[in-house]
């Protein structure tokens, strides 16, 4: 069978193709099974490299006539369908028919020896097993809504409901460094004919820092932007409202968590746990939806202790033996497609320049 780097989205399969085609010297060509042109092809007649590539995957599956009785039937599926779905390694392009042609082609013994992986529905009886989830899942088993409920009302500052080892391997999925000299914007609503001073453009003082999603009131943090774009965004300005955003510079090299990685991360990089992993990815998802989560005029700023809480955990992380993370990133909500960074040591940027702007009008979009 014949398919190309672009029938995938996980980085590390796509790689493996390019590299069995360059070492074999062999021209690119045009995919049978997504149609792009000019692509690195994976002959399987005659490359090895991904041979039993995703038999450990299809293992922590299991067929539907050896799933548990009460195993919820809304929830098996052909595997072809939970390779789609459930993982980021092909691409939105690809039919679960070619899914299924795909992984029959590259697990032959796999398929030979026990069909029923393939011809049968299959489920994860683990996603309901009360005694793994306390051990595996960030949550022992708990919902985030019940996580939620506990650390708003219940116990705030010592949890029972988190598994923090579990939580800190996951987080160090999602490091992403950063280079000194990296520019960022933030973004100051102003009056009259005022206009902010470089020195007036960073992180409040902490007798004036309000609560935020990644930090609680006298706690100061500095939340930066991508652009100048998601800044007007970000601050929820009116029309006419004259707003000054200041340009930050990186001093050094940092590292933060960036929760937008949640899906971009390879399961096949290193030592991963597939079942471990495929039990928590909801949880991460929801934990990246929280981060960017808007909160409305009206909403009680009590929502914002769950994502409180996570960023002062990565805080106390350390990667590299003794270094420690500097922010989180997360998706701009109010900007799609934009960024933000919160950074815990507000002096690692530093303003070189504001400019004044003036809104000219607002786009309203509803449903």
């Amino acid at each position: 069978m014949i398919f190309c780097d672009e029938c995938f989205k996980d980085e590390q399969i796509k790689s493996i193709i390019v590299g069995a085609t360059l070492n074999d010297h062999r021209s690119k060509g045009n995919c049978p099974i997504c149609g792009k042109k000019n692509v690195f092809l994976y002959d399987t007649e005659k490359d090895s490299s991904l041979d039993g590539f995703f038999d450990e995957l299809i293992n922590i599956y299991t067929p539907k006539d050896l799933l548990p009785p009460d195993y919820p039937i809304s929830d098996v599926h052909m595997i072809a369908d939970e390779l789609k779905n459930e993982w980021n390694i092909f691409s939105d392009d690809i039919k679960s028919s070619d899914i299924y042609n795909i992984i029959k082609s590259l697990s032959t013994r796999l398929y030979s020896e026990a069909n029923n992986y393939f011809s049968s529905p299959v489920g994860v009886p683990e996603k309901y097993d009360k005694e793994y989830l306390k051990i595996h899942s960030i949550l022992v088993g708990h919902s985030w809504d019940e996580f939620v409920e506990s650390i708003k009302h219940e116990n705030r500052f010592h949890t029972q409901l988190i598994n923090t080892d579990k939580l800190e391997t996951y987080l160090s999925y999602l490091r992403k460094d950063y280079e000194k000299g990296i520019v960022m914007y933030r973004g100051r609503l102003c009056y009259g004919d005022n206009q902010y001073k470089p020195k007036e453009m960073g992180a409040p003082p902490i007798e004036f820092a309000k609560e935020g999603r990644a930090n609680s009131t006298g706690i100061s943090r500095l939340y930066l932007a991508d652009s100048d774009k998601t800044c007007v965004h970000e601050i929820r300005s009116g029309a006419f409202d004259s707003i000054c955003i200041g340009k930050f510079c990186l001093m050094k090299d940092i590292s933060v968590i960036d929760f937008k990685q949640i899906n971009n991360f390879s399961p096949f990089n290193g030592d991963f746990d597939f079942l471990e992993y495929l039990i928590n990815k909801p949880i991460l998802h929801k934990i990246d939806g929280e981060m960017g989560r808007a909160l409305r005029a009206g909403d009680n700023h009590l929502d914002y202790i769950p994502t409180q809480y996570l960023c002062d955990f990565i805080k106390t992380l350390t990667y590299k033996s003794d270094e420690k993370y500097s922010g989180v990133e997360y998706s701009s909500t109010l900007n799609p497609g934009g960024n933000n960074l919160a950074i815990f040591y507000p002096d690692l940027f530093k303003c070189t320049k504001v400019k004044k702007y003036t809104v000219n009008s607002l786009k309203y979009d509803f449903s």
